[in-house]
């Protein structure tokens, strides 16, 4: 009798080893989408005192280009080939004065629920297929569902304020689309020019602040910003312009760069539920059922689009 017995199947064991790339990417995409996310309650609040677009212009870029200079001028951008006007000029515009006044004019015809759904999910969409069809991104099936997720969950997010709009609305929905848009083509371009996230930030903010100034000059807004208490002005100079105009920027240059424009736009979705979250502390406003179950679909689609369970998916398949 034969002493050889045969070996019994081993089951694979799973075994993760977290990408370092990954993690410092989603950790610069979640610093991102906070400081995002920190903005939307005092931007309402600057609304209702009756601030407009011109003063949210104003408040957010000039802060982030006064920072932003000495980095430009330190690291010597405008003598190295680094540095190309026109591309300066493109990016300022992706995320300068059209995109704010985009962004915050849309609430003039539109409520927050929709600048909080439009905004980020077209974002969200527009990247990943811009990213698909020009830089030959693999669209995995885990991808996609991960950019259904976020939408559908966007939408429990915002609530019944989508369900209860006027005909005006339509204006200021196109609005949030094309800043959704224009921050869409920022991504790409930092990603087809191989810009770095610093560089990019740089340029892009001082050009802007460059455009921003003279319009405020001929606008008045400097004037009409001396109507309101100094420590609403002195707030939305901080969050607006520091934290997120210039810092929010910055960190998502980074999450670009090392995770990839499509998953990196990811995070930009969360912003409203960041927002949510932050209005617990901060206003005493507690989600109801709906929203919680927003921001589980959200987080799972995150991480299905971020491809942190891919793992999963490929031993839950059967072998060939």
């Amino acid at each position: 009798m034969s002493n050889h017995t045969s070996a019994l199947p081993v089951a694979p064991v799973v075994t993760y080893k977290p990408d370092r790339k990954l993690v410092l990417g989603a950790l610069c995409g979640m610093i991102a989408a906070a400081s995002w996310g920190s903005s939307f309650g005092l931007a309402r609040a600057g609304t209702l005192a009756g601030m407009g677009p011109l003063d949210f212009i104003v408040l957010r870029l000039l802060p982030g280009a006064v920072l932003a200079l000495p980095l430009v001028l330190r690291r010597s951008f405008l003598t190295s080939g680094e540095f190309v006007a026109s591309r300066a000029v493109l990016l300022s515009l992706c995320i300068g004065p059209p995109f704010v006044a985009l962004a915050s004019g849309g609430y003039l015809f539109a409520p927050l629920a929709h600048g909080a759904v439009l905004q980020p999910g077209t974002m969200t969409l527009s990247s990943l297929v811009i990213a698909t069809l020009f830089f030959g991104d693999r669209l995995t099936l885990q991808r996609l569902a991960g950019a259904l997720a976020v939408i559908c969950g966007l939408v429990l997010v915002a609530g019944s304020g989508i369900a209860h709009a006027g005909p005006q609305s339509l204006i200021g929905d196109a609005m949030f689309a094309s800043a959704g848009l224009l921050w869409a083509t920022y991504t790409a371009l930092i990603r087809r020019w191989n810009i770095s996230a610093l560089g990019g930030t740089a340029m892009a903010l001082v050009v802007a602040g460059i455009i921003t100034l003279p319009l405020a000059l001929a606008s008045g807004t400097f004037t009409h910003l001396t109507q309101f208490p100094l420590s609403l002005v002195l707030a939305q100079l901080a969050v607006q312009g520091v934290i997120s105009g210039f810092l929010g920027i910055l960190f998502y240059g980074w999450s670009i760069r090392l995770i990839g424009a499509s998953r990196a736009t990811l995070f930009a979705a969360i912003v409203p539920v960041v927002a949510i979250l932050l209005g617990i502390p901060v206003a005493g406003e507690w989600p109801d059922p709906a929203q919680w179950l927003g921001v589980g679909i959200v987080t799972s689609g995150l991480l299905l689009g971020l491809g942190v369970l891919d793992p999963l998916f490929r031993h839950a398949s059967p072998p060939a």
